[in-house]
C-alpha cells in the first residue's frame, strides 16, 4: 500500500512538472476574429498573463498560412483550448464558412465550443472588449428583447449539417449593440428585429421579452416554444404569461403572428422550410402559429392565473 501511495505522489509530481514546462511553451488563445477580401485577415488574441493580451495580425491565402505566420513569430505552439470567442467579419461568404469550419475541425487542441459572433467591422478596439462583456451583451439581450443569444462553434457546424443554414448573432462593433441575427451558408443575410425574434422562438430560446409596439412596452414572462408536427401539418405553438389587458394581449398576438408569417414568407431558407422538406409529404407542409398568453393578475407581489 506504501509503494502504491509513492508512486501515485512521483507521478503526479512529474505529470505537474511536465505541466509548468509545457505551459511556458504555449501561446494560449483566447480571442480569434477572421475577415476577408481576396485574402484571409486573421487577429488573434494571445494572453500574457491573466489580466493582459497581445493581439497579433496576420495575412495570407489561407487559414493555415495565417496561424503557420504566427506560429513561427511567437516561436510558441498555438493552443486554443482555452478559446472564448470567434469573432466572424460580415465579408464571409459560403467558401469561407466551409473554410473556417474545416480549420477548426482540424486543430487538436480545439474544443469548439467557444462562443460565435458576426459583426459588422473588425477593429483591434472592439477585440479589446473581453469576451465576457460579450456574452453579457447577448445574455441582456435575449433576457430583454429577445434578439440573440450566445450560439456555440459546435452548434454551427450542427446547424449547417442539419439544416443548411445557421443564425448568429450580429453585433454592431461601433455601438456594442446587438443588432439581431444573421443567417449564414445558403443564404447570407442580416435578419431584422421581428425575424430574429421569430427565429428564436422557434428554437425556444426566449424565456422572457420586452417587445416595444408603436412605441409601448408589453413584458412577456415565462415563455416556452414548441415545434408540433402532426401528419402533413407543423405548428409553432408559444405560450407566454403577460400580466396586463386583453386589449394589449390581443395586440401582442397580432404582432407576434405578423412576424412570423412575414419571416417564413420573405426568409426562403428557414428552419421551417427544412421541416417542410423533412416531413413534408409531397413536397407539401403546412406551416401554422398557435400563440396562447395567459393573463396574469397581482396579489401581494405574486402572479397568477
Amino acid at each position: 500500500m506504501k509503494k502504491i501511495i509513492i508512486f501515485i505522489a512521483v507521478f503526479f509530481l512529474l505529470g505537474c512538472s511536465n505541466y509548468y514546462t509545457d505551459i511556458n511553451n504555449l501561446a494560449i488563445i483566447n480571442e480569434i476574429a477572421i475577415d476577408y477580401d481576396l485574402e484571409y485577415k486573421v487577429y488573434v488574441k494571445v494572453l500574457k498573463n491573466d489580466k493582459e493580451s497581445d493581439i497579433f495580425i496576420e495575412n495570407g491565402k489561407t487559414l493555415d498560412d495565417c496561424f503557420s505566420s504566427l506560429n513561427n513569430k511567437l516561436t510558441k505552439k498555438l493552443y486554443l483550448a482555452h478559446l472564448d470567442l470567434l469573432v466572424l467579419s460580415d465579408n464571409l461568404d459560403k467558401e469561407n464558412y466551409k473554410d473556417i469550419i474545416e480549420f477548426f475541425l482540424s486543430l487538436e487542441s480545439s474544443r469548439n465550443t467557444f462562443d460565435t459572433i458576426i459583426t459588422n467591422k473588425i477593429t483591434e478596439d472592439f477585440l479589446k472588449i473581453d469576451s465576457k462583456e460579450i456574452q453579457n451583451l447577448l445574455d441582456l439581450s435575449i433576457n430583454s428583447n429577445g434578439l440573440a443569444k450566445n450560439k456555440s462553434f459546435d452548434s454551427i457546424i450542427k446547424d449547417i449539417l442539419n439544416y443548411r443554414l445557421s443564425y448568429i448573432p450580429y453585433i454592431d462593433s461601433e455601438n456594442k449593440e446587438v443588432l439581431g441575427l444573421k443567417s449564414i451558408f445558403e443564404e447570407n443575410k442580416l435578419l431584422d428585429k421581428d425575424s430574429s425574434i421569430t427565429v428564436n422562438f422557434s428554437y425556444n430560446l426566449i424565456d422572457n421579452i420586452t417587445l416595444l409596439i408603436d412605441d409601448k412596452s408589453y413584458k412577456l414572462e415565462s415563455c416556452s416554444s414548441t415545434n408540433l408536427i402532426d401528419e402533413n401539418k407543423i405548428t409553432l405553438k408559444v405560450s407566454c404569461n403577460y400580466k396586463g389587458s386583453s386589449k394589449d394581449k390581443e395586440i401582442i398576438k397580432t404582432y407576434l403572428s405578423d412576424a412570423f408569417y412575414k419571416h417564413i414568407k420573405e426568409n426562403s431558407n428557414n428552419y421551417f422550410f427544412y421541416l417542410q422538406d423533412k416531413y413534408g409529404k409531397k413536397g407539401h407542409l403546412e406551416l401554422l402559429y398557435d400563440l396562447d398568453i395567459s393573463l396574469m393578475k397581482e396579489s401581494s407581489g405574486d402572479y397568477f392565473i
